[in-house]
């Protein structure tokens, strides 16, 4: 009976060690801002972790230099309401591929004129921003800023890939 059970706990610990999740940490250092490095399309960006904001945003001006598509038509922009509890409408941004140390960061994002966000932020740590990250995406990808370490952490559990079942004796 002890065998048996031995038998059952090695395999349970063997299935559930095959099927675990990864754990992908990375830490990056923060100045004045909660900005990190990030790449969109291929491209070096800055980008603004901000906790208090409910969308991921792209500056509206650099959609040439970072290859993304804005759509303005009807029924592809979302309401937003801002500062002061004033609503815009913003058109929904298409066609990007955000990387964070190589780790593909998949939300949707909306375009506007962040011009004095930028502003502001480059005031403050001397860095040109072209996106704000939200509180959803920080949320879904495990993002942490420590204020007092001054980093942003992002820790992220991607599921390992299963191997495909394959009856073909050739397959391998």
């Amino acid at each position: 009976m002890r065998s048996f059970l031995l038998l059952v706990a090695i395999t349970a610990i063997t299935f559930c060690s095959s099927n675990a999740q990864e754990i992908i940490k990375v830490e990056d250092h923060i100045g004045a801002k909660p900005v990190v490095r990030m790449t969109l399309n291929g491209k070096k960006i800055w980008v603004l972790l901000d906790t208090g904001a409910s969308v991921n945003l792209l500056d509206i001006k650099a959609q040439k230099k970072y290859d993304f598509g804005v759509y303005n038509r009807p029924g592809n922009s979302v309401n937003v309401v801002g500062f002061a509890s004033s609503e815009i409408e913003l058109p929904r941004v298409d066609g990007i591929d955000l990387r964070y140390q190589g780790i593909r960061l998949q939300d949707e994002f909306l375009a506007h004129d962040l011009t004095e966000v930028i502003n502001s932020v480059k005031q403050e740590s001397m860095i040109t921003i072209s996106g704000i990250i939200g509180y959803s995406m920080m949320r879904k990808y495990g993002f942490v800023i420590d204020m007092g370490k001054d980093v942003a952490v992002l820790s992220y559990k991607k599921k390992k890939m299963r191997k495909p079942k394959c009856s073909d004796p050739d397959c391998k």
